[in-house]
């Protein structure tokens, strides 16, 4: 099985693996619907938590996961707020740190939850955004590069994925 890691703090093991819906935003690019988890897996240690959650979609080739580009955005169901993951989140005293990892077939996002806080926010809806290899380079030959995608907000991501096919 081949594991290419998009972002991540640290490695972690998945078991629980619902499946999301895609929709196609164009060619070669797939984004899933915005989606709340509620089964969590947890890692309990000392001193923080580790939470996560994996999600199964087809679309996630061994070939787009080794040569194509997954993003996962995660929007804040109390004020509408959408970011892009890896993130570290403050709330109160306590520190939230967003990540995920793709391997083919599968997302494993993750939620280490350092401070006080027994549990984590689970106000939060997600969705990805999967670029294959050749949407890649349809948009690397119009000027818009693997970094570029990766640095844009997740409208300005949508809005250049469908300008551009």
């Amino acid at each position: 099985m081949m594991l290419a890691v998009s972002c991540k703090k640290e490695d972690l093991t998945d078991t629980v693996q619902p499946k999301i819906e895609s929709t196609t935003a164009s060619a070669g690019a797939d984004s899933s619907a915005w989606k709340s988890f509620s089964t969590w897996n947890a890692i309990e240690r000392e001193k923080f938590n580790v939470y996560y959650t994996s999600v199964n979609d087809a679309n996630l080739t061994a070939s787009t996961v080794e040569d194509g580009l997954v993003l996962v955005y995660m929007k804040n169901n109390a004020n509408g707020a959408v970011t892009r993951l890896p993130l570290e989140e403050k709330i109160g005293a306590d520190t939230y740190y967003w990540y995920y990892q793709v391997a083919e077939g599968n997302i494993l996002i993750s939620c280490d939850v350092n401070g006080t806080a027994k549990d984590f926010n689970e106000k939060n809806s997600f969705r990805y955004e999967i670029t294959t290899k050749d949407a890649l380079t349809n948009l690397e030959q119009k000027g818009v590069s693997k970094t570029d995608l990766m640095k844009m907000t997740y409208n300005e991501l949508v809005s250049t994925k469908n300008a551009k096919n």
